[in-house]
């Protein structure tokens, strides 16, 4: 029994063996096409990037006055096309960044117009508030004034009065005294 055991073992041993060798097999041929495929990519970016060198050897030839414009083509244009995009967005930024600064500066004049106007207002608002204050004393001034001038009327007036009133009693007192005078005037006549 153990021979039989033993040959049981032996033969899934062998299978073990065989199924490993199988999948050694898959991983090496996975791998295999992995590095392939690496391969492939790593020689498409090699040729991507000597392209990449390339044309950053032209263009700095070109840009340090030893190569020829004409070897480059279309990319020449193209990077020509774009600095001169972009000296026109900085010229119109600067432009814009000038006029900026030329509004700020008029806006600051204006503050400063605006301050000093406020400022001149404010000094003739406290000149007439002095104004304002001096009339004002000056209306009771006139107030005092006009109410001893009352005064001084309303004693007036009944001055008036009293002085009417005697004139009034003296011509009163002369009419009857006249009267007395003709009256005793007309006894005496009749009397004689």
């Amino acid at each position: 029994m153990l021979d039989v055991q033993h040959n049981e073992d032996v033969a899934k041993c062998k299978q073990l063996e065989v199924d490993i060798e199988q999948q050694e097999e898959k991983h090496s041929q996975t791998i295999s096409k992995l590095k392939e495929s690496h391969e492939v990519e790593i020689g498409k970016l090699q040729n991507e990037l000597n392209e990449v060198k390339a044309k950053y050897d032209a263009l700095n030839e070109v840009m340090t006055g030893r190569g020829k414009s004409a070897e480059l083509g279309g990319e020449v244009n193209e990077v020509k096309d774009k600095v001169a995009e972009l000296e026109q967005k900085m010229e119109a930024e600067t432009t814009r960044q000038a006029e900026l600064v030329a509004f700020g500066n008029r806006l600051d004049e204006m503050e400063q117009r605006l301050v000093a106007e406020a400022d001149a207002l404010k000094a003739g608002r406290e000149r007439v508030k002095g104004e304002w204050v001096k009339l004002e004393m000056e209306r009771e001034s006139v107030k005092g004034e006009w109410a001893e001038l009352d005064y001084e009327k309303s004693r007036h007036a009944f001055h008036v009065r009293a002085v009417e009133q005697r004139y009034t009693d003296w011509q009163r007192a002369v009419d009857t005294a006249k009267h007395d005078r003709d009256v005793a005037r007309e006894d005496a006549n009749d009397l004689r």
